[in-house]
C-alpha cells in the first residue's frame, strides 16, 4: 500500500467529508466527541488515583457489579464506538431525518447489549474462579495468551472474511416497529462481527485489570487495523505480538 492510498484511508477514517455542517450536526461527530471526552476523563481519573496511592501501573480498580457495568460501557464507547463510522453513517442516512438519531441510538443499544453479555459471561467465569480459589496471578498470563492467539489468528484463512464483515451493512425499514427492530438487530449483528474480530484483545484487557496504557495501545491497534490496513494484511500479528510483550513487561515483571 503506497503513501497516497494510506492517506486516503486515514481521510476516510476521520470522516471529515461526512461533517459538512460541523461536528454537532452529525451522529458521527457526537460519537467522536463523546469518545474523546471519556478518554480524557479516564486519564484524569487514573492520574488522580496514581497521585493519591503512588501506583506504578495505570490500572483502573473497579469493584462491585454496577461499577463494573458502568466502567465497561465507558470503555466500550471510548474504544469501540469510533470503529462504527461506516455503520453509523449507514443507519443515519438510511433513516428519515426526523428519526435519524433514534435509529442510531437503537443500533448502538443492540451493539452495546451483546458486548455487555460478553462481559457478563466473563464476570461470571471470574466469580466462579474466585469461588474455586484460583490464584489471580494467572489472569495476566491468560491475557498474554489472548494477544498471542490474536496474532496467530491473523494468519488464518478466515481472518480477511471476519474483517470484511466488520463493515457489513444491511437494508433497513424506514418507519414503524420494523425500523426499530431492524436497527436493533443490525446493532446485534455488528457486535457479533466485532466480537469475532476484537474479542480476544478486549478479553486480554479485562484479564490484565484494564491497564490504561494497554487499553490505549489496543485502541490504536484496532483503529489502525479497521481504517488503515487492507483485509489481507498480516501486520496485526506484529501489533498483537508486541502487545503481548508489553503485557508481560507491565504486569508480570
Amino acid at each position: 500500500m503506497n503513501r497516497s492510498t494510506s492517506v486516503r484511508r486515514v481521510w476516510r477514517f476521520i470522516e471529515w467529508r461526512q461533517l459538512p455542517h460541523g461536528l454537532l450536526h452529525t451522529a458521527v461527530g457526537w460519537i467522536w466527541m463523546i469518545s474523546g471526552g471519556i478518554w480524557l476523563w479516564l486519564l484524569v481519573n487514573i492520574l488522580s488515583i496514581q497521585e493519591g496511592h503512588h501506583h506504578h501501573h495505570m490500572v483502573t480498580q473497579v469493584n462491585g457489579f454496577f461499577p463494573q457495568v458502568s466502567h465497561w460501557i465507558l470503555m466500550l464507547i471510548a474504544m469501540m464506538f469510533p470503529l462504527l463510522m461506516v455503520q453509523i453513517n449507514h443507519v443515519a442516512f438510511a433513516s428519515p431525518r426526523f428519526r435519524r438519531y433514534q435509529s442510531v441510538m437503537l443500533f448502538l443499544s443492540g451493539y452495546s447489549g451483546l458486548w455487555l453479555v460478553f462481559a457478563t459471561v466473563f464476570w461470571g467465569a471470574q466469580a466462579a474462579a474466585n469461588a474455586l480459589g484460583i490464584d489471580h496471578g494467572i489472569y495476566p498470563i491468560i491475557g498474554v495468551s489472548c494477544f498471542v492467539l490474536a496474532a496467530l489468528l491473523v494468519w488464518s484463512k478466515n481472518h480477511p472474511i471476519v474483517m470484511a464483515s466488520c463493515n457489513a451493512t444491511k437494508s433497513l425499514s424506514i418507519q414503524g416497529w420494523r425500523a426499530n427492530m431492524d436497527c436493533l438487530l443490525y446493532g446485534l449483528k455488528t457486535a457479533q462481527n466485532c466480537i469475532r474480530s476484537c474479542g480476544l484483545p478486549m478479553l486480554a484487557l479485562m484479564l490484565t485489570g484494564h491497564d490504561f496504557m494497554l487499553m490505549f495501545l489496543v485502541t490504536l491497534a484496532l483503529w489502525y487495523e479497521r481504517y488503515c490496513l487492507p483485509h489481507l494484511s498480516k501486520q496485526m500479528s506484529v501489533w498483537w505480538g508486541l502487545l503481548a510483550g508489553i503485557t508481560i513487561a507491565t504486569t508480570l515483571l
